[in-house]
């Protein structure tokens, strides 16, 4: 047990003595977009979310996504019997590869997987946890240097059902070619 405290005070010592220190490169995103969705399977069909696009490796046109949807769900309390909204929400991870580019179109490539968090039907439980992914195409039109549109087809493979193909429209704003700020 000494010898246990000795190496973690001298581990503890060499982390707060060191001259430099040094932190993760984290890469800030590129883009965030806000969109609304068509999901024929959902309740209800339309909802929306936010991501933020960020750069993997620009120079073979790879790129992250991180999207959190939201979608409203009319609920009633089980004790007063009132109704209420409740808020189901996905979150994914994604990895898209730019295919192609012609003139102000671009067309991307790729597939997210990540959890859907929600309120349960079942009576044991009041909220559920899935795990779903998905393919994606993604036609991608740049307005200006900042705005973009984006009309992603997701499909998403439902056990027993089949492919259920999810359609988006957003908006996507460029931060890298935002206008700098006036001092």
């Amino acid at each position: 047990m000494k010898s246990f405290l000795i190496v973690i005070s001298l581990l503890f010592v060499g982390l707060f003595t060191s001259s430099a220190q040094t932190f993760p490169n984290i890469p800030l995103p590129v883009g965030v977009m806000g969109f609304i969705q068509y999901d024929q399977l959902g309740t209800p069909v339309i909802n929306g979310g936010v991501a933020a696009i960020y750069p993997v490796n620009g120079q073979y046109g790879l790129y992250m996504t991180s999207t959190a949807l939201l979608t409203p769900q009319k609920e009633i309390d089980p004790i007063t019997q009132k109704s209420f909204y409740a808020v189901t929400t996905a979150f994914r991870q994604g990895l898209h590869k730019d295919m192609f580019d012609t003139g102000r179109w671009s067309f991307l490539l790729g597939g997210d997987i990540g959890p859907s968090i929600g309120n349960s039907s079942s009576a044991s439980t009041s909220f559920s946890v899935n795990f779903s992914s998905s393919i994606v195409v993604t036609p991608y039109y740049q307005l200006n240097p900042a705005i973009s549109l984006v009309f992603p087809i997701r499909g998403v493979y439902i056990k027993n059902v089949g492919w259920n193909p999810e359609l988006e429209f957003g908006v996507v704003i460029n931060l890298s070619k935002l206008p700098k700020a006036k001092t």
